[in-house]
């Protein structure tokens, strides 16, 4: 029989995208009431319905014999499995590949390397989300507080998105890296440092940038994005692809996202952390980013887990509604009908829409949708 070792964050991802209504109506015929959905507990007899299934927070409970928990409590109870094999028929059922995860002879040594190098990749991105966040207290007073004053960022909402600054220079944190004795090739592989090709130069990625951390839907940090406050080209960068880092898989604030998404049984997605936080500043906290990329498959499903009443809400130009009607037929498959927050002609994005509206205007622009199929067609018909 084959054995597995499945890391931490495996599980964190599987958890994300496995949808718990369909899991359960495989053996439960469930209902919707309110928010949550009932039926007739599986576990002990009952006439009247008494087991709830929470999609926004992927549990279920029974009111009757108090049973309760995740998806993977209740496919390893239903069916009396172990847990590693849980795993297995649950990542079959997302489509997620578990062969890297098998315990072959002679692989646990790689095992245990890549589980070492996974640890050293998330101490140095802990070690630089630690550096950056210390950098705009000291530096709150020069150009980066300024910039977060003229977007009406607060102290408190900078402190709740962690937001950081990489100051402008070319080893500030490969110092801080040596500080703390973080082996810079570690720091290279984490996208932190660059390692100039031809040379053994290494210097930090990241030069005067606004720092947003990018968490899992754990809340782990896993890289970061920077917003250049000078002329520095690109505008937006990200961390490059790791071992932790993934963009397919990852959606900006999702971690804090979760309970609003849950609460009004809705989410907003948009295209930037800009504009996720500038969202929320103005109270709009059922918002969702994916990382300047096109959205994935792994994106739509963790979407759906929470919610499948989905907004997009992309930047008003060509670009963004191609990349809003990309996304149709990702949602479409899984079974989600989003759609679309149309934005008055003179304003670009949602960013632009938070920062000039007030609290009414907001709300009313905010309300202006149409299902994104009908405005597919209605845009290919014009």
């Amino acid at each position: 029989m084959t054995s597995y070792s499945f890391p931490p964050e495996f599980i964190a991802d599987l958890r994300s995208r496995v949808d718990i209504v369909s899991l359960v109506s495989d053996y439960v015929a469930l209902t919707k009431s309110g928010a949550n959905y009932k039926g007739l507990c599986p576990f002990h007899g009952e006439k009247t319905p008494s087991f709830t299934v929470h999609e926004g927070k992927g549990i279920f409970h029974c009111f009757g014999c108090g049973v309760g928990g995740d998806a993977i409590g209740f496919l390893k109870r239903i069916e009396n499995l172990s847990y590693p094999e849980t795993l297995v028929r649950l990542a079959t059922r997302a489509g997620i590949d578990v062969s890297p995860y098998e315990r072959r002879q002679g692989s646990l040594a790689a095992q245990e390397k890549a589980r070492s190098e996974r640890e050293n990749l998330n101490r140095a991105v802990a070690c630089a989300q630690d550096f950056f966040t210390r950098q705009l207290r000291d530096n709150i007073k020069g150009q980066v507080g300024s910039y977060l004053e003229k977007r009406g960022i607060d102290p408190a909402a900078a402190r709740k998105f962690g937001l950081g600054f990489a100051p402008d220079a070319w080893s500030a944190l490969k110092d801080e890296f040596r500080r703390q004795r973080i082996d810079e090739s570690i720091a290279v592989a984490a996208g932190l440092l660059v390692q100039k090709e031809g040379t053994n130069r290494r210097y930090d990625r990241f030069r005067d940038r606004l720092m947003f951390p990018i968490r899992d839907v754990s809340g782990t940090v896993v890289g970061s994005g920077g917003r250049s406050l000078g002329d520095g080209e690109p505008k937006y960068l990200n961390s490059p692809e790791s071992l932790i880092f993934n963009k397919r898989r990852l959606l900006y604030d999702l971690h804090h996202a979760r309970p609003a998404i849950g609460k009004t049984g809705s989410a907003f997605l948009v295209e930037g952390y800009m504009d996720a936080l500038s969202l929320y500043l103005r109270g709009v906290d059922n918002v969702v980013a994916t990382l300047g990329t096109a959205l994935s498959e792994e994106n739509v499903a963790a979407v759906k887990r929470y919610t499948r009443k989905v907004a997009v809400f992309f930047d008003n130009d060509n670009a963004g509604r191609a990349a809003a009607f990309r996304s149709l037929p990702l949602f479409m498959a899984v079974g989600v009908m989003p759609d679309i927050v149309l934005l008055p002609d003179d304003i670009k994005d949602p960013d632009q829409l938070a920062s000039g509206l007030d609290d009414a205007g907001l709300s009313q622009a905010l309300a202006r949708q149409m299902p994104l199929f009908d405005f597919f067609l209605s845009e290919k018909g014009g």
